[in-house]
C-alpha cells in the first residue's frame, strides 16, 4: 500500500511550511486504536526490543539490566545460524519474520529462511489478519501449522479463515472495559484506564493469560522476577508499568509512573487540550 509514503509526504510538506518543531505544530498520525502506539513501543515488532533499541548486544545488555536477567542465559535461548560469510550468527541479533510475511515462514523451503526450521505454531494475539494481502496463501499456511492459537475478545478472521478440524485454540481475552492499565496515543500522550466491569464469561486479562503460559512453560519465576503478584496467575498491572518505564529511556516513558498517570486522570479537567499543560 502507499500508506507509509503518504505519511512521509505529509511530514515533508509540514517541514517545508515551517510547522515542525514548533509549539502546536508537527504531524500526528491517527491510529485505528488508542493504544496501537503503546503496543508497538513495548516491542511487538520483529526487529527490535522494547523502546526501539534494536537487537544489538548493547540493546540486550540494557534490557538484561532492567529485567535483572543473566545476559548469558538470554543468549542461550537463541539458536545459531550460518551466515552467508560462513560465520555463526545468533538469532538473538537477527530480525524475525514481520507480521506481513509470517506465511513465508511456513510455506517457503527451509533453505530460504533465516532460521533453522519452518514455523510450526502461530499465536495471533489481538491481531486479525484481514488487513493483509495474500489471503489465499494465508489460509494454506494456517492449515499446515501444527497448532494455531487465537487470543482475542471474540473470534476473528484468524479463527474462521482456515478449514481445520483440530489444533485451533481460541482463548477469550478481556476488552479494555474489563481491564486496567496505561494506554499511549501516537503523540505519546498517556492515560490510565480503570476497570469498568469484571471480566465476562471465561475471558481473562492479557497479563493473566501470559502468566498461565509462563507457569506452564516453567519460567514464570524469571518473567515475573521484579513484578508484584496478586496471586500465582495475576501479575500486578501497576508493577508491570513500573518495570517497562525503567527501560524505555528512548521515548519518554521514564517518570510516567502509575501514580502520576492516575493523578493526571483525576485532574484532567485542569489540562488544556491544545497545549496539554495543566
Amino acid at each position: 500500500t502507499t500508506g507509509n509514503n503518504n505519511t512521509r509526504a505529509y511530514c515533508i510538506l509540514q517541514l517545508a511550511l515551517g510547522n515542525m518543531g514548533t509549539s502546536g505544530g508537527g504531524t500526528n498520525i491517527f491510529r485505528g486504536h488508542d493504544n496501537v502506539q503503546g503496543a508497538t513501543d513495548l516491542g511487538v515488532l520483529s526487529h527490535t526490543l522494547p523502546g526501539y533499541y534494536g537487537l544489538s548486544k548493547g540493546a540486550w545488555a540494557h534490557w538484561a539490566r532492567v529485567w535483572e536477567e543473566d545476559p548469558d542465559w538470554l543468549a542461550n535461548q537463541f539458536d545459531m545460524l550460518k551466515g552467508a560469510d560462513g560465520k555463526d550468527k545468533s538469532l538473538q541479533n537477527l530480525s524475525g519474520i514481520p507480521v506481513s510475511r509470517w506465511i513465508d515462514g511456513i510455506l517457503e523451503d527451509k533453505e530460504n529462511i533465516d532460521q533453522p526450521n519452518n514455523v510450526r505454531v502461530m499465536v495471533l494475539w489481538g491481531h486479525a489478519p484481514n488487513s493483509q494481502t495474500r489471503m489465499t496463501e494465508m489460509k494454506t499456511a494456517m492449515e499446515q501449522l501444527d497448532m494455531l492459537v487465537v487470543v482475542d475478545p471474540y473470534p476473528t478472521v484468524s479463527a474462521v479463515l482456515q478449514d481445520r478440524t483440530d489444533g485451533v485454540y481460541l482463548l477469550p481475552a478481556c476488552t479494555q472495559f474489563e481491564t486496567r492499565g496505561s494506554v499511549t496515543a501516537s503523540n505519546r500522550s498517556f492515560q490510565w484506564r480503570d476497570r469498568v466491569v469484571e471480566p465476562l464469561f471465561e475471558s481473562l486479562p492479557d497479563e493473566v493469560i501470559m502468566a498461565k503460559f509462563a507457569n506452564k512453560f516453567g519460567w514464570s519465576d524469571r518473567l515475573f522476577r521484579n513484578i508484584e503478584m496478586e496471586d500465582a496467575e495475576t501479575p500486578n498491572v501497576e508493577s508491570i508499568t513500573r518495570e517497562f518505564n525503567k527501560g524505555l529511556w528512548t521515548i519518554g516513558y521514564t517518570g510516567q509512573s502509575p501514580e502520576r498517570l492516575k493523578l493526571h486522570m483525576a485532574n484532567q479537567h485542569t489540562f488544556d487540550r491544545t497545549t496539554l499543560r495543566a
